[in-house]
């Protein structure tokens, strides 16, 4: 079974050991120009109310530009406390989230809907 079969089947129920942790809502409030993230010019962030991702601009080919979003350092510190709460559990399917009012320490893991 290919990546893209394994997904789209739920690959936790096809392949026995498969762990599935779900990060489409771990930065939830944390998003850029979300009205309750703060970012301002000058300041330094924070990993309690700012922003957990940032834009980053490359070239797509001659004349093109392609622009997309990457964790920056406190992202990059929540999915690591995703993942290693992921490692502490019992093999399953879990779904990570992020606590408002909270730095990256405030990840928790909860039960991940079914497919």
């Amino acid at each position: 079974m290919d990546l893209d079969q394994c997904v789209a089947h739920g690959g936790h129920d096809q392949q026995p050991g498969a762990e599935f942790l779900d990060l489409s809502r771990a930065f939830d409030g944390r998003e850029v120009c979300s009205t309750t993230a703060e970012a301002g010019p000058g300041e330094l962030p924070s990993g309690l109310t700012g922003e957990w991702v940032r834009f980053v601009t490359s070239g797509a080919g001659q004349g093109r530009r392609q622009e997309s979003l990457h964790p920056n350092y406190y992202g990059r510190r929540a999915l690591g406390v995703c993942l290693g709460l992921q490692l502490d559990r019992a093999t399953g399917r879990y779904s990570c989230a992020n606590t408002p009012g909270t730095g990256p320490a405030g990840m928790r893991l909860q039960p991940a809907p079914s497919p």
